[in-house]
């Protein structure tokens, strides 16, 4: 066999090795161009489609939330009133310990927030709310149960009301004692702006 030829058969053979490789890479090509086409969307893409979504409903958003709280286009204040507490302004009980009670919902509130100016302190109902508690079927001691609310001016931002509770407990034959984390226990406070107020105060 001559150099020509034998130079001929090795670009025959270099030519044909390559075909393959070629066909490989192709299909590689393909493969990758429909994997990006159902590939899933990444994390910024996601995140702009919830922005865009929460943009383009964001004012019916903030009118249905107004509607809600009733401070917007003149509606009445009526359904508010189920969302907040009554603000109590009348003196019910009238116990010796009323006063003693008081003023430790006013020392805890002030603690709480020490630069509010309290408006009233009231404990509303005339009465301990006394129920028994059962064991076995058989009555085994005296739950008591009294509330008191404080309600404050939160500088000229709006307002705050705190309900508190008072609980003891006696065994039947024993005497009462308070109640653990009840004497006085927060049991909720209402952050009031002055449109809410307005309305609910009546």
């Amino acid at each position: 066999m001559n150099r020509k030829v034998s130079i001929t058969i090795s670009l025959l053979m270099l030519f044909t090795l390559g075909l393959p490789a070629q066909g490989q890479t192709r299909k590689k090509s393909a493969s990758k161009a429909r994997s990006q086409k159902t590939k899933e969307p990444s994390i910024s893409e996601k995140a702009t489609t919830i922005w865009n979504n929460a943009k383009s409903s964001w004012k019916s958003t903030t009118k249905r939330v107004k509607d809600e709280l009733g401070i917007k286009d003149g509606k009445k204040g009526e359904d508010i009133r189920t969302k907040y507490m009554p603000i109590y302004s009348e003196e019910g009980y009238q116990g010796g310990d009323a006063n003693m009670l008081i003023l430790q919902c006013r020392e805890d509130f002030y603690n709480r927030y020490p630069s509010s100016f309290i408006l009233s302190s009231v404990i509303p109902q005339k009465t301990w709310q006394s129920e028994p508690v059962k064991r076995d079927g058989g009555i085994v001691g005296y739950l008591q149960t009294m509330y008191c609310y404080v309600l404050a001016k939160d500088g000229n931002d709006g307002y705050i009301n705190t309900e508190y509770v008072f609980q003891r407990y006696k065994n039947v034959g024993d005497a009462y004692e308070h109640v653990e984390g009840k004497w006085p226990g927060v049991a909720r406070t209402d952050v009031l702006t002055t449109e809410v107020y307005e309305k609910i105060k009546d």
